[in-house]
């Protein structure tokens, strides 16, 4: 099956430039990475297929997820000051997208998902000045990861679940959605860096008659590194970006998420022998993807929701185990960090060797960034730091599984988007904004005093709260 960026016909003469280039580059302070290991590099032993089906017309929301004119983005985020009406208001077939990151669909097509990996700008960053030598790092980079890179999915069986999960998980909301009666729907996915390719899938959406759009980036957490780059990949496409659509840029604090995450959490705590939890505690370590800490300094917001969203799942997880009888205690590391700059810290294998220095013996590993299981869970969790945490002296090591099919999980994924059909739209271009759109439900919750959740069937709930104290608040100003 062809791919979408495989490399550029390179002249033999312009690579050994490249290769000094490279190894002079990754200590140069003009150019920084992301995400460029192949220890992130996901895939799924799946063909693409047809990601949805066609059904009736009709709208039914389970919540509503209000915003005010206040922090809306179109009063933020947009020149124009004109507000778009909620997509519940626009008739026509939704459709809805779920990006992610993609992989490749066997171990031949590991090259050229790393070369596409690393032709990406919010990847590699490289000053202006020296744009054009993009596809050649990302021509040189791809041929020397790939073989290390192989190993490692041949390691999980020759390829990577993400596309089957996220393929399973697009028609679990697209069947919850028209159960609710929006019945006139179909759900889509779109990756990153293989095929089915989210430029591509846009094409068929508005080819099958979509009318409006619901874009969710598979990522709870909002950062450059994935949604932004996600984002990015529709840019391209103006006759999707004149859709009305709407993105949801991230829903880590949702409450449906929370308790998804909560209940897997629980269930590993009660799977590690009662005594041993009794005697010795158990501590709960969250990890996440790393990013570079150059990014937060330049305002990606990644580390303030990380930290936001364990304190919600441990609160919640500490509710529902109670610790009279059983001290539990938690901690957030980040992974998969490589090259010489500086990651976010501390790094997952450093805080495991220190846990088991400060004399923890009952380890729960919660990978919270990551929405189905891939490499990053499979090899480098269950293998690498599993090894690291026995050798430490680690007795009971639990790894919490990814969400994957969780059916909390999916029944919140469907409320995002009957709140996102109600609610001010976002539109690619402002969420392509990170110190804009992605603040704007941390903005609500502050000024309101408690978290803006999506939660299964809530009438009465948090988020009529919200809207009801919204408009009390725009009725006052009226006056």
């Amino acid at each position: 099956m062809p791919t979408k960026c495989h490399h550029p016909r390179l002249r033999p003469a312009f690579l050994p430039a490249c290769v000094l280039f490279l190894g002079l580059f990754p200590f140069s302070p003009a150019l920084s990475f992301r995400l460029h290991d192949s220890k992130l590099l996901d895939g799924s032993r799946l063909r693409p297929q047809r990601r949805g089906v066609r059904g009736v017309r009709g709208v039914e929301a389970p919540e509503l997820t209000a915003l005010s004119s206040e922090v809306s983005p179109s009063s933020r985020c947009t020149s124009s000051g004109v507000r778009s009406p909620p997509l519940s208001e626009v008739e026509g077939k939704l459709g809805v997208l779920f990006l992610n990151l993609g992989g490749p669909l066997n171990l031949e097509g590991v090259e050229p998902f790393l070369y596409n990996l690393f032709a990406d700008g919010e990847i590699i960053r490289l000053p202006k000045g020296l744009k054009w030598l993009q596809p050649l790092i990302a021509f040189v980079i791809s041929k020397a990861r790939a073989p290390s890179s192989r190993e490692k999915y041949a390691a999980i069986g020759g390829g990577s679940p993400i596309l089957e999960y996220t393929t399973q998980q697009a028609a679990a909301v697209e069947r919850l959605l028209k159960s609710r009666g929006i019945r006139d729907v179909e759900a889509f996915v779109g990756m990153r860096y293989a095929e089915p390719f989210a430029e591509s899938v846009v094409k068929e959406m508005l080819q099958s008659g979509v009318k409006r759009a619901v874009v969710v980036p598979l990522y709870p957490h909002y950062s450059i590194s994935t949604s932004k780059s996600a984002l990015l990949s529709l840019m391209s496409e103006r006759s999707f970006l004149g859709l009305p659509h709407t993105v949801v840029p991230h829903w880590y604090q949702r409450e449906g998420f929370v308790e998804a995450v909560q209940g897997l959490i629980k269930k590993e705590i009660l799977s590690i022998p009662r005594e041993a939890r009794e005697k010795e505690g158990v501590h709960v370590l969250f990890t996440a993807h790393g990013v570079p800490e150059s990014y937060i300094e330049e305002g990606d917001p990644y580390k303030d929701q990380m930290e936001h969203s364990v304190a919600l799942i441990a609160e919640k997880v500490q509710r529902s185990v109670p610790s009279s009888r059983m001290p539990l205690s938690h901690s957030l590391s980040f992974q998969s960090r490589v090259g010489p700059v500086t990651w976010l810290q501390p790094y997952t294998d450093d805080e495991i060797k220190k846990l088991a220095e400060e004399g923890v013996r009952n380890l729960i590993v919660v990978p919270i960034s990551f929405v189905s299981e891939h490499l990053e869970t499979l090899e480098e969790i269950d293998q690498e730091y599993r090894e690291v945490a026995e050798e430490a002296g680690i007795r009971h090591w639990r790894r919490v599984p990814a969400l994957n099919l969780d059916p909390r999980f999916l029944r919140d994924l469907a409320d995002l988007v009957g709140d996102a059909l109600q609610s001010v739209p976002v539109r690619v271009e402002e969420a392509l904004d990170s110190s804009c759109c992605p603040a704007l439900v941390r903005s609500v919750e502050s000024a309101l005093g408690f978290e803006v959740g999506g939660g299964e069937g809530k009438k009465g709930g948090r988020v009529v709260g919200v809207q009801k104290e919204m408009e009390e608040r725009e009725m006052s100003l009226q006056r």
